[in-house]
C-alpha cells in the first residue's frame, strides 16, 4: 500500500503511540529531520529516534522506515498548506489514526508552515553555469586509474544586482546525488503545475 513514496502500512505503527501528545512528538521530530533526510537515511539511530523504537516496541529499521514515511506525509500535507489533508490518505487507512493525524496537522500546521517558509530565504537569480571535467590519470605498470572530477561555476545576481560567482567541484557519486536532487525538484514543480 504505497502511494507517492509514502509507505502507508509502515505508518500504521504510529497506532502504537501511547497518546496523542506522543504522536505529535513523533511528527514534530519528522518536521525537524525533514531537511536532513538523506543523512538520516544513512543512520537509523538518533538520540530522539532511539527512544521512539523502544517506546513503540519496534525494531530500529521499522522505526526508521516509519519516520521516513512520516516525513513524506508531513511534506505532502505542507504542499496542500495543511488544508483538506484527508484527501492524502488512502480510503482503507485506519480511520482513528487518520483523524488524529489530521487533527494534529490542522492544529500545528500553520506554525510548521511559517517555519518551513522562513527557512528558505529569497535566493539570487542564476545567470550562467559553466563547467569543466578534469581526469586524473595515473599509470602503474599496465594499470590505468581514472579519477574524473567536475568543476562547476555558477554566476548569480543578487537582489541589488550584485554579481556573485560560486565555484565547487564534485566527483561522480556527488554529481549523481546532485542530479537526483534536481530531478526530485523538477518532479515536484511539475506536480504543482499540474494541480
Amino acid at each position: 500500500m504505497q502511494t507517492n513514496d509514502i509507505d502507508w502500512e509502515i505508518l500504521l505503527f504510529l497506532e502504537k503511540s501511547p497518546s496523542k501528545k506522543y504522536l505529535r512528538k513523533i511528527i514534530e521530530f519528522a518536521y525537524i529531520i525533514r531537511n536532513k533526510l538523506q543523512q538520516y537515511d544513512q543512520n537509523y539511530q538518533t538520540p530522539v529516534s532511539t527512544q521512539f523504537y523502544i517506546d513503540l516496541n519496534l525494531t530500529e529499521e521499522q522505526c526508521h522506515k516509519m519516520l521516513v514515511s512520516t516525513v513524506k506525509l508531513l511534506e505532502k500535507a505542507a504542499q496542500s498548506n495543511f488544508q483538506n489533508v484527508i484527501q492524502i490518505f488512502p480510503g482503507d487507512f485506519n480511520q482513528t489514526l487518520r483523524d488524529m493525524l489530521i487533527e494534529i496537522f490542522e492544529q500545528y500546521g500553520d506554525i510548521w508552515k511559517k517555519n518551513m517558509n522562513s527557512n528558505i530565504q529569497q535566493g539570487d537569480k542564476l545567470i550562467d553555469v559553466d563547467w569543466r571535467i578534469d581526469v586524473q590519470v595515473a599509470t602503474h605498470g599496465q594499470e590505468k586509474i581514472k579519477n574524473p572530477v567536475i568543476f562547476m561555476q555558477l554566476e548569480t545576481q543578487g537582489s541589488r544586482n550584485e554579481m556573485k560567482t560560486v565555484n565547487f567541484q564534485m566527483n561522480s557519486a556527488e554529481l549523481n546525488t546532485f542530479h537526483n536532487n534536481l530531478q526530485k525538484i523538477k518532479d515536484q514543480l511539475q506536480q504543482i503545475v499540474q494541480q
